[in-house]
């Protein structure tokens, strides 16, 4: 997990990308299992689409909680990997992102899993917020920082 914060701090100071996100999830399949993550995505300056491709890189926290007497049951590490393309004009865009995601959550079982993501994006010249549904983010929002 330390390697992964290191990667998210130091890619912005040796890449020669003009697009960075930092943002914050927080995601749930219905109170069942949650989500909290932070999120670095980086474009490349030499693609010459302004919609993307994105990658995203994420780190987090995931739990299951039994719904009918509210105990948490399990928790671990949420980690993940996507290509994120927009479709839209300006500001507003539909997000779509596909990659790769491991946790630990259920108990004696490390999982690779696909991370997907439908969404609605707005982003202005300083900000960032998104909201859609994802496998394993569940029904998310998030709110962030471009630089």
């Amino acid at each position: 997990m330390k390697y992964v914060l290191v990667f998210i701090v130091f890619l912005p100071f040796v890449s020669n990308g003009q697009d960075h996100n930092v943002y914050t999830t927080a995601g749930s399949f219905f109170g069942a299992f949650n989500v909290i993550n932070v999120n670095y995505e980086y474009k490349n300056s030499n693609t010459k689409s302004k919609r993307g491709p994105y990658l995203k890189v994420s780190a987090g926290h995931a739990w299951f909680v039994d719904i009918f007497f509210g105990e948490e049951v399990e928790e671990g590490v949420l980690l993940s990997t996507e290509l994120i393309y927009l479709f839209g004009k300006k500001k507003s865009n539909f997000e779509l992102g596909i990659g790769l995601s491991y946790n630990n959550v259920i108990e004696n079982e490390i999982a690779f899993r696909p991370a997907l993501a439908l969404g609605y994006r707005h982003q202005s010249e300083s900000r960032i917020f998104r909201t859609g549904i994802g496998y394993l983010e569940g029904i998310y929002f998030s709110y962030g920082f471009r630089f």
